[in-house]
């Protein structure tokens, strides 16, 4: 009777132990994939906040630029629709249209310079132009930081959730695999030189 108490003892001791070990492992798990999970957000976020202030620079140009003529001001209401369009999909958290918006006001932005550059008379010779196109330069090398850092966040939070056993714990939590930020096709493989 003593030895199967002593057994039983032990069975229930190492099923508790065992109980034990896969609560602390899935804690630990769900807490750094939570953990994770809120960096890779707050990069994203970073993205928009990259892109609001490039856009306000952007905005800032075109005021002080003198005798904008009509296909500038065209111009610039395709620039206002296009990051319309970028911060509903920042609100949505969709970053596949946020990357389709991004380039979208890319292509509106190139073309306003064109018409600058082709015009260079009537816009370059100011010193306000000069200065917020240093200022717009230096908002677009933020954006492209934050977006490496969103998709190094991504890396971090994707590899952990592929992780043995996080593949098997996390899922029952409702984690899933985030989306990489994507350049946009017009500047991917593109390199500027200044």
């Amino acid at each position: 009777m003593r030895k199967i108490r002593l057994i039983l003892t032990a069975i229930i001791g190492v099923f508790v132990v065992l109980v034990g070990v896969v609560g602390v492992s899935t804690w630990v798990g769900y807490n750094h994939a939570a953990e994770l999970d809120e960096s890779a957000t707050s990069s994203r976020t970073a993205i928009g906040i990259a892109m609001q202030n490039r856009y306000e620079k952007m905005m800032a140009l075109a005021n002080a630029l003198q005798n904008l003529e009509q296909h500038v001001e065209e111009q610039l209401g395709k620039i206002t629709a296009a990051r319309t369009a970028y911060v509903t999909a920042l609100n949505n958290k969709d970053v596949e249209s946020m990357s389709e918006t991004e380039d979208t006001l890319e292509s509106e932005f190139m073309a306003l310079q064109v018409i600058i550059e082709d015009n260079p008379d009537t816009y370059v010779a100011t010193s306000a132009y000069i200065s917020y196109m240093n200022e717009i330069s230096a908002t677009t090398n933020m954006v492209t930081t934050a977006r490496i850092l969103y998709n190094d966040a991504v890396e971090q939070f994707n590899k952990n959730l592929r992780a043995f056993p996080n593949n098997l714990i996390l899922s029952m939590f409702g984690f899933e695999r985030l989306t990489y930020y994507e350049a946009p096709e017009h500047t991917a493989g593109v390199v500027l030189l200044e």
